[in-house]
């Protein structure tokens, strides 16, 4: 096994604004006024910002890297493009065909 035991859950909220069938604004408003992507400060909120940074963030691991040969040495780099900037705003491509 791989990393640490996780879960992978759906979740049904009432009144949520539905991919395919809303306005993608609809969506995107719904999403970004309940979900986010920043740690909670630690004087603020420092219980959550225990459970988030322990539980929430990526670890890496030899897998996470790949060696690249760069001339006649190799260098490390991370795989899949991560990490990545957060971006400003959601983007929702072309829903109704990626949910058939």
């Amino acid at each position: 096994m791989r990393g640490e035991p996780h879960y992978h859950i759906l979740l049904w909220i009432e009144n949520a604004a539905v991919v395919g069938n809303d306005h993608p604004e609809e969506v995107c408003s719904f999403i970004q006024d309940r979900i986010t992507c920043h740690i909670p400060d630690s004087n603020m909120s420092p219980d959550l910002n225990f459970l988030v940074t322990k539980y929430q963030m990526h670890k890496c691991s030899k897998y996470c890297k790949r060696n690249i040969k760069v001339g006649k040495t190799y260098v490390s780099r991370y795989r899949f493009d991560f990490p990545r900037p957060v971006r400003d705003s959601i983007c929702i491509n072309d829903v109704k065909n990626s949910l058939k």
